[in-house]
């Protein structure tokens, strides 16, 4: 079955059909490892999910923009966001 994206009720359906789980069961399951990944990056540690990927959070800089609108420059301030890097296949887990 090919999807381009789920959304958080199909990847619970998902998680329950996998790993035969009640619904309830699975919602749980990913709720709390959202709050893992989520509790340990926002105390600035990396989560590192061998074969599937690396969470941290990254710091851009503030930078100088322009108002596409306008055309006027504007500063941006500086902003921190989770980020997300795929496992490469020939990296080691």
């Amino acid at each position: 079955r090919v999807v381009s994206s789920l959304n958080k009720s199909q990847l619970i359906d998902a998680i329950a059909e996998q790993a035969c789980l009640t619904h309830a069961a699975a919602r749980t399951a990913l709720e709390g490892v959202v709050g893992a990944i989520s509790d340990a990056t926002e105390a600035d540690k990396v989560v590192r999910i061998g074969g599937f990927g690396k969470f941290a959070m990254k710091t851009r800089p503030a930078r100088l923009g322009r108002n596409p609108r306008t055309g006027e420059t504007v500063q941006i301030a500086e902003s921190t966001a989770l980020s997300f890097k795929p496992f490469k296949k020939d990296e080691a887990a």
